[in-house]
């Protein structure tokens, strides 16, 4: 079972990358 901090550190870089996509 991956760990709930990885997941989140997961969906921090992707949430980072949809934003410089719109910048």
């Amino acid at each position: 079972m991956p760990r709930p901090a990885l997941l989140h550190s997961v969906f921090k870089y992707l949430l980072l990358s949809c934003l410089s996509v719109s910048k």
